[in-house]
């Protein structure tokens, strides 16, 4: 965990969530403290945004974190991503969904997950889950480079 940067520590978190969910068999207790902590997710966000970082604003972002760390996790599963890939995306995912901080290298990326979310049925939806998927695997062919 990186303590000093609110940036870094957001993405800590995104990295740690994802699943949501307890296996058949798991305690829902103990499956909760392996994932995404809202607290620490909720004051990095205070701590980045400073004095302007308003209630709803924190709020909204925080409950964003986690439809993005399933998104992240779900992209990194896919594509088969080491951990330095996996957090290359949460950042990515984190400057441009819940900071508003995104940039031009993602506009694709941005243009298949709005195509792609929410999933329409049939196979307009696995085509552009594929579309979604292929826009993230050139943003980090093109980023490597």
């Amino acid at each position: 965990m990186t303590n000093g940067d609110p940036f870094e520590r957001i993405v800590d978190e995104i990295c740690r969530g994802g699943a949501g969910q307890a296996f058949w068999g798991q305690h829902q207790r103990r499956w909760r403290l392996q994932g995404m902590n809202d607290r620490r997710i909720a004051k990095a966000l205070r701590q980045y945004w400073g004095a302007s970082a308003d209630t709803m604003r924190v709020q909204l972002a925080r409950e964003d974190a986690r439809f993005v760390a399933g998104v992240t996790r779900m992209v990194g599963d896919e594509l088969h991503l080491s951990d330095a890939d996996r957090r290359r995306v949460a950042a990515a995912a984190v400057r441009a969904r819940l900071l508003g901080e995104g940039d031009g290298s993602l506009a694709r990326v941005d243009a298949a997950w709005s195509a792609w979310w929410p999933p329409p049925p049939g196979p307009a939806g696995g085509e552009r889950l594929a579309d979604f998927l292929g826009a993230w695997r050139d943003w980090l062919e093109d980023s490597h480079s």
